[in-house]
């Protein structure tokens, strides 16, 4: 929490989205400094996540 408390204390007054890639609490960390802030996974990480639960054999189509 101390990197968004020092943005804030910088002058930064409200994040609309904040893109995540799985830090444990970051995403806890950010809504407690910025309440009204959007979370969501990066997108890269997104399509890993998928890629390593779908199956070989459709694989291909992603």
């Amino acid at each position: 929490m101390q990197v968004e408390t020092e943005l804030r204390d910088r002058g930064v007054r409200d994040i609309f989205i904040a893109c995540v890639h799985g830090l444990k609490d970051f995403p806890d960390a950010v809504k407690a400094v910025f309440p009204k802030a959007v979370v969501q996974l990066c997108i890269v990480h997104m399509c890993c996540a998928t890629a390593r639960t779908t199956s070989t054999g459709n694989a291909g189509r992603m």
